[in-house]
């Protein structure tokens, strides 16, 4: 059992390394047990969280705008729910779409490098109860740029989802828990870039800035470290990168930076 167990973390590890770290989920080792129905009341706590990013696999190459330095806070409720606050204030990066054919997953995936801000809300809506709900939101800034013309763009994400809690299983060294969630997703952006019609239509070859479909999500959280599959199929005007249903899997490292600095 532990030598499979130990194969499989393996190759999760690896997968992780070729795919680009989910901007949705920054987690931390000490989440609420959401399945224990004799948690009744319990106080929020707070912590003060740091991430980490893993490999960008839609571009080929690290990305540095992708979740490193960021940091925020960690709020959960024993049995009920579990939330982070996340921002990041580096220096934008910059996105050149000249030449490049797959111009979508800079809104599929817009990351929280540069400015940016994260909110991230997971809950049961009661106890003990197995089902509950996921929502996300994530604004960033980037400078895009195009046949040497650069217009500041805010890429925008949006979930909101129903969650079903698969099993959590606490061990005296490792904390394992898995969950999936359906639901509404949104991509967009707004900013300089959202007004030139010119520009839009020369990157994604169509003058929309909103995009709304479905998102299946499936993560597994293994101690301070996050896997994550994901398939969003996003409608509207075909842009590759974006539409049509897009598969990606991933993960993400945190931990906190100040252990129960606020309780």
């Amino acid at each position: 059992m532990k030598t499979t167990f130990t194969f499989i973390f393996a190759q999760l590890l690896f997968l992780t390394a070729l795919a680009q770290m989910g901007p949705n989920y920054i987690n931390k080792s000490q989440k609420p047990n959401f399945l224990d129905s004799t948690i009744t009341d319990t106080d929020l706590k707070f912590d003060i969280i740091g991430a980490a990013g893993l490999f960008d696999g839609l571009n080929g190459e690290s990305d540095k705008s992708l979740g490193k330095g960021s940091t925020g806070v960690s709020f959960y409720k024993e049995g009920r729910l579990q939330g982070n606050l996340i921002f990041s204030l580096q220096n934008n990066s910059t996105i050149d779409f000249t030449g490049d054919k797959s111009n979508g997953g800079s809104l599929l995936l817009p990351g929280n490098g540069g400015h940016s801000f994260q909110f991230d809300l997971r809950s049961v809506f009661k106890p003990g109860n197995k089902w509950g709900y996921n929502t996300s939101f994530i604004a960033a800034s980037v400078d895009w740029r195009q046949d040497a013309v650069t217009y500041k763009a805010t890429p925008l994400s949006l979930k909101a989802q129903l969650t079903r809690f698969l099993f959590n299983h606490e061990g005296p060294k490792s904390t394992i828990s898995a969950t999936a969630d359906l639901g509404l997703s949104y991509r967009g952006f707004k900013g300089d870039a959202s007004t030139e019609d010119d520009f839009k239509q020369k990157i994604f070859g169509t003058t929309k800035t909103g995009f709304w479909g479905g998102e299946l999500n499936v993560d597994l959280w293994f101690n301070d470290t996050h896997f994550f599959f994901a398939l969003p199929v996003i409608g509207g005007a075909k842009i590759k990168g974006l539409t049509n249903g897009q598969v990606t899997i991933g993960g993400a490292i945190s931990g906190k930076l100040f252990k129960d600095i606020i309780n």
